[in-house]
Protein backbone atom coordinates (compact mmCIF):
# COMPACT_ATOMS: atom_id res chain seq x y z
CA UNK A 1 0.00 0.00 0.00
CA UNK A 2 1.55 3.49 -1.03
CA UNK A 3 2.20 6.16 1.44
CA UNK A 4 -0.60 8.62 -0.81
CA UNK A 5 -3.40 5.48 0.69
CA UNK A 6 -2.08 5.71 4.14
CA UNK A 7 -2.66 9.23 3.96
CA UNK A 8 -5.76 8.93 2.77
CA UNK A 9 -6.93 6.75 5.31
CA UNK A 10 -5.66 8.49 8.01
CA UNK A 11 -7.25 11.70 7.02
CA UNK A 12 -10.45 11.23 5.52
CA UNK A 13 -11.94 7.52 6.66
CA UNK A 14 -11.55 3.91 5.99
CA UNK A 15 -11.46 3.69 2.47
CA UNK A 16 -11.09 0.23 0.50
CA UNK A 17 -7.52 0.39 -1.22
CA UNK A 18 -7.41 -2.09 -4.10
CA UNK A 19 -5.07 -4.67 -2.81
CA UNK A 20 -5.30 -3.77 0.70
CA UNK A 21 -6.87 -6.15 3.44
CA UNK A 22 -8.65 -4.73 6.26
CA UNK A 23 -5.51 -6.44 8.71
CA UNK A 24 -3.41 -4.28 7.26
CA UNK A 25 -5.59 -1.06 7.53
CA UNK A 26 -6.25 -2.13 11.79
CA UNK A 27 -1.51 -2.32 11.93
CA UNK A 28 -1.54 1.04 10.85
CA UNK A 29 0.03 3.06 13.22
CA UNK A 30 -0.91 6.82 13.80
CA UNK A 31 1.59 10.10 14.17
CA UNK A 32 1.24 9.40 18.13
CA UNK A 33 2.03 5.74 17.70
CA UNK A 34 -1.44 4.38 18.43
CA UNK A 35 -3.40 1.84 17.23
CA UNK A 36 -6.35 3.09 14.75
CA UNK A 37 -8.39 1.53 17.57
CA UNK A 38 -10.26 -1.17 15.68
CA UNK A 39 -11.97 1.66 13.56
CA UNK A 40 -12.71 -1.25 10.52
CA UNK A 41 -14.66 -3.11 13.61
CA UNK A 42 -17.41 -0.04 13.58
CA UNK A 43 -18.36 0.02 9.90
CA UNK A 44 -21.72 1.19 10.53
CA UNK A 45 -19.53 4.99 11.30
CA UNK A 46 -18.83 7.19 8.36
CA UNK A 47 -17.47 11.12 8.32
CA UNK A 48 -19.03 13.81 6.29
CA UNK A 49 -16.63 16.10 5.04
CA UNK A 50 -15.42 18.23 8.05
CA UNK A 51 -19.01 18.65 9.16
CA UNK A 52 -21.19 15.76 9.91
CA UNK A 53 -20.59 11.68 11.74
CA UNK A 54 -22.93 9.53 11.15
CA UNK A 55 -23.81 5.76 12.67
CA UNK A 56 -26.98 4.37 10.39
CA UNK A 57 -27.74 0.45 9.93
CA UNK A 58 -28.34 -0.25 6.83
CA UNK A 59 -31.85 0.50 4.80
CA UNK A 60 -32.58 -3.14 4.68
CA UNK A 61 -32.43 -2.75 8.30
CA UNK A 62 -35.05 -0.05 8.30
CA UNK A 63 -37.39 -1.83 6.11
CA UNK A 64 -37.16 -4.74 7.76
CA UNK A 65 -38.33 -2.99 10.99
CA UNK A 66 -41.40 -0.51 9.50
CA UNK A 67 -41.88 -1.93 6.22
CA UNK A 68 -41.50 0.69 3.05
CA UNK A 69 -43.75 3.30 1.94
CA UNK A 70 -44.96 3.83 5.01
CA UNK A 71 -44.92 6.91 7.60
CA UNK A 72 -42.03 6.41 10.92
CA UNK A 73 -42.50 7.66 14.40
CA UNK A 74 -39.38 9.30 15.17
CA UNK A 75 -37.93 9.33 19.06
CA UNK A 76 -35.25 11.59 18.85
CA UNK A 77 -33.07 12.39 21.58
CA UNK A 78 -30.13 14.55 22.56
CA UNK A 79 -26.91 12.37 23.94
CA UNK A 80 -24.92 14.03 27.09
CA UNK A 81 -27.18 15.13 29.62
CA UNK A 82 -30.16 13.56 27.95
CA UNK A 83 -29.81 9.78 27.09
CA UNK A 84 -26.15 9.47 29.69
CA UNK A 85 -23.91 11.64 31.83
CA UNK A 86 -20.55 11.19 32.68
CA UNK A 87 -19.39 8.81 35.27
CA UNK A 88 -16.40 11.30 36.60
CA UNK A 89 -19.48 13.97 36.93
CA UNK A 90 -17.42 16.21 34.31
CA UNK A 91 -20.21 18.15 31.85
CA UNK A 92 -17.88 16.18 29.12
CA UNK A 93 -17.11 12.58 28.75
CA UNK A 94 -12.91 12.42 29.19
CA UNK A 95 -12.56 8.70 27.48
CA UNK A 96 -14.63 6.57 26.24
CA UNK A 97 -15.84 4.36 29.04
CA UNK A 98 -16.53 7.92 31.03
CA UNK A 99 -20.72 7.09 30.36
CA UNK A 100 -23.52 5.60 32.55
CA UNK A 101 -27.23 5.99 31.86
CA UNK A 102 -28.80 9.21 32.83
CA UNK A 103 -30.45 8.76 36.42
CA UNK A 104 -32.51 11.27 38.62
CA UNK A 105 -33.76 10.19 41.88
CA UNK A 106 -37.40 11.06 41.11
CA UNK A 107 -37.08 8.71 38.01
CA UNK A 108 -39.86 6.57 38.12
CA UNK A 109 -38.06 4.09 35.17
CA UNK A 110 -35.22 3.68 34.06
CA UNK A 111 -33.61 4.84 30.20
CA UNK A 112 -33.33 1.73 30.06
CA UNK A 113 -37.12 0.59 30.48
CA UNK A 114 -38.29 3.91 28.79
CA UNK A 115 -35.87 3.29 25.16
CA UNK A 116 -37.49 -0.38 25.54
CA UNK A 117 -40.97 1.02 25.51
CA UNK A 118 -40.45 3.22 23.12
CA UNK A 119 -38.98 0.20 20.86
CA UNK A 120 -42.25 -1.68 21.21
CA UNK A 121 -44.13 1.06 20.46
CA UNK A 122 -43.11 1.24 16.52
CA UNK A 123 -40.70 4.51 17.42
CA UNK A 124 -37.31 4.64 14.95
CA UNK A 125 -34.77 5.97 17.47
CA UNK A 126 -32.55 8.74 16.53
CA UNK A 127 -29.50 10.69 18.60
CA UNK A 128 -28.84 14.09 17.77
CA UNK A 129 -25.67 15.71 19.03
CA UNK A 130 -23.47 18.18 19.32
CA UNK A 131 -19.96 17.86 20.01
CA UNK A 132 -17.67 21.00 19.59
CA UNK A 133 -14.76 18.80 20.99
CA UNK A 134 -14.57 15.87 18.60
CA UNK A 135 -12.70 16.29 15.36
CA UNK A 136 -13.75 14.35 12.08
CA UNK A 137 -10.53 12.04 11.57
CA UNK A 138 -10.19 8.27 11.94
CA UNK A 139 -6.83 8.76 13.35
CA UNK A 140 -8.11 11.26 15.75
CA UNK A 141 -8.12 10.63 19.98
CA UNK A 142 -12.08 12.48 20.42
CA UNK A 143 -12.97 10.78 16.84
CA UNK A 144 -12.30 7.44 18.43
CA UNK A 145 -13.52 8.22 22.14
CA UNK A 146 -16.64 9.56 20.69
CA UNK A 147 -17.42 6.47 18.34
CA UNK A 148 -16.34 3.54 20.86
CA UNK A 149 -18.54 5.38 23.71
CA UNK A 150 -21.55 5.58 21.39
CA UNK A 151 -20.97 2.22 20.37
CA UNK A 152 -21.21 1.25 23.34
CA UNK A 153 -24.43 3.20 24.56
CA UNK A 154 -26.48 1.32 21.31
CA UNK A 155 -24.55 -2.48 22.06
CA UNK A 156 -25.49 -1.44 25.82
CA UNK A 157 -29.40 -0.99 24.65
CA UNK A 158 -29.16 -4.06 22.26
CA UNK A 159 -28.45 -6.37 25.36
CA UNK A 160 -30.99 -4.80 27.34
CA UNK A 161 -33.87 -5.42 24.53
CA UNK A 162 -31.80 -8.52 23.47
CA UNK A 163 -32.05 -7.22 19.88
CA UNK A 164 -29.19 -6.27 18.12
CA UNK A 165 -31.06 -5.96 14.59
CA UNK A 166 -33.48 -2.81 15.85
CA UNK A 167 -32.13 0.20 13.85
CA UNK A 168 -30.97 3.30 16.29
CA UNK A 169 -29.56 6.17 14.50
CA UNK A 170 -26.51 8.62 15.18
CA UNK A 171 -25.72 12.24 13.74
CA UNK A 172 -23.29 14.29 15.28
CA UNK A 173 -22.58 17.77 14.58
CA UNK A 174 -18.87 18.15 14.88
CA UNK A 175 -15.82 20.69 15.72
CA UNK A 176 -15.23 22.91 12.91
CA UNK A 177 -11.57 22.85 11.73
CA UNK A 178 -9.50 26.12 12.24
CA UNK A 179 -8.75 25.61 8.91
CA UNK A 180 -12.21 25.06 7.49
CA UNK A 181 -12.90 28.18 4.70
CA UNK A 182 -16.38 27.11 4.07
CA UNK A 183 -17.99 27.14 7.68
CA UNK A 184 -21.70 27.11 6.18
CA UNK A 185 -21.95 23.07 6.70
CA UNK A 186 -20.94 23.32 10.04
CA UNK A 187 -23.45 26.05 10.79
CA UNK A 188 -26.34 24.48 9.06
CA UNK A 189 -25.36 20.78 10.50
CA UNK A 190 -25.06 21.92 14.68
CA UNK A 191 -28.50 22.52 16.66
CA UNK A 192 -30.75 24.46 16.87
CA UNK A 193 -30.28 24.39 12.57
CA UNK A 194 -31.74 21.14 11.29
CA UNK A 195 -29.14 20.50 8.70
CA UNK A 196 -28.99 16.98 10.67
CA UNK A 197 -32.83 16.52 10.42
CA UNK A 198 -32.76 17.37 6.80
CA UNK A 199 -30.11 14.15 6.39
CA UNK A 200 -32.19 11.95 8.55
CA UNK A 201 -35.51 13.07 6.12
CA UNK A 202 -32.97 11.79 2.88
CA UNK A 203 -31.71 8.35 4.59
CA UNK A 204 -35.14 7.88 5.35
CA UNK A 205 -36.15 8.28 1.79
CA UNK A 206 -39.49 6.52 0.52
CA UNK A 207 -40.69 6.07 4.11
CA UNK A 208 -41.88 9.41 5.29
CA UNK A 209 -41.81 11.58 8.87
CA UNK A 210 -44.91 10.86 10.96
CA UNK A 211 -43.96 14.12 12.67
CA UNK A 212 -47.43 14.83 14.66
CA UNK A 213 -46.59 11.38 16.50
CA UNK A 214 -42.72 12.16 16.58
CA UNK A 215 -40.87 13.60 19.84
CA UNK A 216 -38.19 15.24 20.74
CA UNK A 217 -36.01 14.82 24.60
CA UNK A 218 -33.30 17.30 25.35
CA UNK A 219 -31.46 18.99 28.58
CA UNK A 220 -31.27 22.08 26.27
CA UNK A 221 -34.34 23.79 26.59
CA UNK A 222 -33.66 27.24 27.78
CA UNK A 223 -34.55 26.74 31.70
CA UNK A 224 -32.79 28.94 34.03
CA UNK A 225 -29.47 26.27 34.76
CA UNK A 226 -29.34 25.10 30.82
CA UNK A 227 -26.08 26.04 29.14
CA UNK A 228 -28.71 27.07 25.95
CA UNK A 229 -32.30 26.47 24.67
CA UNK A 230 -30.46 24.47 21.33
CA UNK A 231 -32.59 21.35 22.19
CA UNK A 232 -35.77 23.27 22.29
CA UNK A 233 -35.35 25.50 18.99
CA UNK A 234 -33.74 22.79 17.22
CA UNK A 235 -37.80 20.60 17.77
CA UNK A 236 -39.35 23.88 16.80
CA UNK A 237 -37.41 24.74 14.25
CA UNK A 238 -38.00 20.63 12.34
CA UNK A 239 -41.57 21.34 13.54
CA UNK A 240 -42.46 18.82 16.41
CA UNK A 241 -44.16 20.07 19.38
CA UNK A 242 -43.76 16.93 21.38
CA UNK A 243 -40.16 18.30 23.75
CA UNK A 244 -39.32 17.30 26.83
CA UNK A 245 -36.59 17.47 29.15
CA UNK A 246 -35.24 14.09 30.41
CA UNK A 247 -36.37 14.76 34.06
CA UNK A 248 -40.24 15.36 32.47
CA UNK A 249 -39.58 12.02 29.91
CA UNK A 250 -37.94 9.76 31.94
CA UNK A 251 -40.13 10.22 35.39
Amino acid sequence: MSSKDIRSILSGGVKKVSGTKSSTVNSLITTKGKLLNDIASEPLWRTHGTYLITNLPPKSSLIKTFGNDTKIKIAAFDLDGTLVQTKSGRSFAISSDDWKWWDSPKAKSSVLEKLDQVIKDKYLIVIFTNQGGVVTNVANKSYNNFVKRVTSVIKSLNAYIKNEEVPILVYASPKKPAKETDSTKHTLMRKPNIGMWKELVEYVGNNQIDEDNSFFVGDAAGRPNDFSDSDLMFAKNIGITNFKTPEEFFL
